[in-house]
């Protein structure tokens, strides 16, 4: 198909694990896709909350979700 320029709601999920089901941290942010493309300030969406302290690192593997 071809790339869309839209308003759309994402939900991003950090998972501790790749694998693991239940996520330790979400955020919800409206975005606006150009061309199919569209950033996002992880962090302060529409609550605003932070990486949790146990959030992995470039030492240990984890997965970011969007959605």
């Amino acid at each position: 198909g071809s790339p869309m320029d839209t308003t759309l709601d994402i939900t991003f999920r950090l998972y501790p694990e790749f694998w693991s089901i239940s996520p330790i941290w979400d955020e919800i942010h409206t975005v606006t896709t150009v061309n199919g493309i569209y950033s996002a300030h992880l962090g302060g969406g529409v609550r605003g909350l932070p990486f949790p302290a146990d959030a992995p690192s470039n030492s240990k593997a984890g997965r970011l979700a969007a959605q």
